[in-house]
């Protein structure tokens, strides 16, 4: 699971499924979904430079 840098969306990484959903948090609702082979560890780059996440 990961935040957009402003919160707006959240990545949602189903690594079972090999697939990652993207959900708006205003309207809670699914935006897009694709196929990813083995999603785990996928983040954004605001983070990439962070320790201890």
């Amino acid at each position: 699971m990961e935040f957009a840098p402003r919160s707006e969306h959240i990545w949602l990484l189903a690594r079972d499924d090999n697939k990652v959903a993207i959900h708006d948090t205003a309207m809670l609702a699914r935006i897009e979904e694709f196929a990813v082979q083995a999603p785990s560890g996928i983040f954004f780059t605001n983070r990439a430079a962070r320790m201890g996440f």
